[in-house]
C-alpha cells in the first residue's frame, strides 16, 4: 500500500516507489513467500505473485533489473479459489474454480505468467551480450505462445468500441494483458525499427513494433472513455490510466520515430504516388496519435512526460503535413497547409491564444505548453510559434531524436 501510495502520489519519482518495492521484496524473501507454501497458507502465494508482476513491470519500466530470480524461487501459482472461498478454519482447500471464468485469480494468474515472459525479454535487452536475431524470434513466438492460451474472456476484440463495454472491470483486464503484451513485443522489437528502413532483414520487427503500438493507441482512446458508477457518481478509469501511462508514451513515440523515418527518407511525399496502398497505414497512425496528443493534454494535471510526449507528436504531425502537401501542391509552389493538426476540441480561436514562455508559464514550469494549441494554416507560421531553442533546447531544429535522448 505504501509503495501504491508513492506510485500515484509521485507520479513522476517512480523510482522512489521502486526503493520501496526493493524493501518489501527482501522481507517478503526473509519470511519465506519466495518458498511454496504448500503446507501453509494459499493467500501467501497471491502476495508473492503480487510481488513478481511489481518487480517484472518496475523492472521494465525504469530499465532496472529485477529482484526476483526464476531460479531462486519455487512458489506456485495460487490456486484458482475465490476469495470469499478461503476461510481461517478450513482444514483443505475448496474446488477449483473453470478459468474460463471470469475471476480475479485468472487474471491475475495469467498476467503472471505474460509477466515472466516480459521478464525474459528484459533480460536479454538490457544484457552486455549482443542478443541475435535468432533470440529475438524465438522469445517472440513465446511471447505468441503465452497469448495462444490467454482465456476467451481476457481477449478484446480489435476495435473495442465503447458501447461493446458491458463490465467494465473484466474490459480493464483484458485491454491490460493486452497492453502488457504489446509492450513486451515493442521492447523485443525496438532495437531494430530504425536499422529496418536500411536493412529488409529486420522488416518483421518494424511491423510488429508498429502493430504493437497502434493496438496500444487503440486501447488508450476505450480506456480513457470507460467510467465507473461507485455510490451514484460517475467515476473516471483513473486505476487504468494511471498503470498504463507509460505504455501509452512508449506507443506513441515508436509510432513518431517510424513516421520521423519515413520523413527523413522522403518516403512520406512518395507514398501518395508510388505506395497508395501504404496510405491508409499512415492516416490510421496519424489519427491514433492526434487521439492520444488529445487525451494527455485533456488530463486535469498533465505531468512533464505528458507534455513532452504531446510536444513530440505535434511537431511529427506538422512535419508529415507539411511532407505530405507539399507533395500536393508541388505543381503550383504552395505551402503546406495545417488544417487539422490540433483538434478543434483544445481551443477556440487561434487569436484568442497568446504565447506561451517561462515567464506566463503554470508553476513556472518552463516545460509547460498548456492545454490548448492553436491551429495554423501556415507551416512556417506553426513553427514559428514555437519557443527559441533557448527556451527549450529539447526543441532545437525540431529533431525528433534529440527529443529523444532526454529519456522520454
Amino acid at each position: 500500500m505504501y509503495m501504491l501510495c508513492e506510485h500515484m502520489w509521485l507520479g513522476e519519482y517512480r523510482f522512489r516507489a521502486s526503493l520501496i518495492l526493493s524493501l518489501t521484496i527482501r522481507l517478503a524473501m526473509r519470511a519465506g513467500y519466495h518458498r511454496d507454501p504448500s503446507h501453509y497458507s494459499e493467500v501467501r502465494r497471491r502476495s508473492w505473485s503480487y510481488l513478481v508482476q511489481l518487480d517484472i513491470l518496475f523492472a521494465s519500466y525504469l530499465g532496472l533489473p529485477r529482484h526476483i530470480s526464476d531460479r531462486r524461487t519455487d512458489t506456485a501459482l495460487p490456486s484458482n479459489i475465490a476469495d470469499e472461498d478461503l476461510q481461517p478454519d478450513i482444514t483443505s482447500l475448496p474446488p477449483l474454480r473453470n478459468p474460463e471464468e471470469p475471476s480475479a485469480i485468472s487474471f491475475l494468474n495469467y498476467r503472471e505468467q505474460l509477466c515472466k515472459v516480459l521478464g525474459q525479454i528484459t533480460d536479454c535487452t538490457i544484457s552486455f551480450e549482443d542478443l541475435p536475431y535468432e533470440k529475438v524470434l524465438q522469445l517472440d513466438q513465446a511471447l505468441n505462445g503465452q497469448i495462444d492460451v490467454r482465456p476467451a474472456w481476457l481477449d478484446p476484440p480489435p476495435h473495442l468500441e465503447l458501447h461493446m463495454v458491458k463490465d467494465p472491470i473484466t474490459t480493464n483486464q483484458a485491454i491490460e494483458v493486452d497492453i502488457l503484451a504489446q509492450r513486451a513485443r515493442i521492447i523485443l522489437h525496438r532495437r531494430f525499427l530504425v536499422p529496418a528502413h536500411a536493412n529488409p532483414q529486420y522488416l518483421p520487427s518494424r511491423n510488429k513494433c508498429l502493430a504493437a503500438a497502434a493496438r496500444i493507441l487503440q486501447h488508450q482512446t476505450t480506456v480513457s472513455q470507460i467510467s465507473f458508477n461507485v455510490d451514484g457518481m460517475s467515476v473516471p478509469n483513473w486505476r487504468a490510466l494511471s498503470l498504463m501511462h507509460e505504455d501509452f508514451l512508449l506507443a506513441s513515440i515508436i509510432l513518431c520515430l517510424d513516421i520521423d523515418q519515413d520523413i527523413r527518407h522522403g518516403r512520406i511525399s512518395r507514398r501518395l504516388e508510388e505506395l497508395p496502398g501504404k496510405d491508409s497505414e499512415l492516416q490510421e497512425h496519424l489519427g491514433l496519435l492526434r487521439s492520444c496528443r488529445t487525451i494527455l493534454l485533456d488530463a486535469d494535471k498533465p505531468n512533464r512526460d505528458a507534455q513532452r510526449a504531446a510536444q513530440v507528436i505535434e511537431v511529427v504531425l506538422l512535419q508529415t503535413t507539411g511532407a505530405r502537401d507539399a507533395n500536393l501542391d508541388k505543381e503550383d509552389g504552395a505551402k503546406g497547409a495545417i488544417a487539422g493538426v490540433c483538434p478543434a476540441s483544445l481551443g477556440a480561436d487561434p487569436a484568442a491564444f497568446a504565447p506561451v514562455g517561462p515567464e506566463n508559464a503554470s508553476f513556472g514550469d518552463p516545460y509547460w505548453f498548456g492545454n490548448q494549441v492553436p491551429m495554423f494554416s501556415d507551416l512556417d507560421q506553426a513553427f514559428a510559434s514555437f519557443p527559441s531553442e533557448e527556451q527549450f533546447p529539447f526543441l532545437a531544429g525540431s529533431d525528433l531524436n534529440d527529443i529523444l535522448s532526454l529519456g522520454l
